[in-house]
């Protein structure tokens, strides 16, 4: 491995048009642009409300195709909430009073 020695004379830079204010400019030190993030195609996770239950279910999405990866509550646990929920829902005769009296 080799060491690279300090520079230990140093000679001040023309500053004017002439042959060194062009190496000065080559000298400069070139930072490289920062990569921009990639854009995300889909927000996650996002909720929304079940129009049939009316719970609010969080989903969350892959970022680059927008498929659903989970939700929560479960699929499984929604319907089980609306086949609770109809079960114990009364049912109505049609005028106004429900059959169970």
């Amino acid at each position: 491995m080799s060491v690279i020695a300090p520079v230990s004379n140093t000679v001040p830079i023309d500053q004017g048009t002439g042959p060194s204010a062009k190496v000065a400019a080559a000298a400069a030190p070139v930072q490289a642009p920062k990569p921009a993030p990639e854009p995300q195609a889909f927000v996650s996770p996002i909720v929304r409300i079940d129009a049939q239950t009316g719970l609010a279910l969080t989903i969350i999405r892959d970022n680059t195709d927008g498929n659903t990866i989970a939700q929560y509550p479960s699929k499984q646990a929604v319907q089980e909430y609306g086949r609770a929920s109809k079960a114990a829902t009364p049912h109505s005769n049609g005028d106004g009073t429900s059959a169970k009296g």
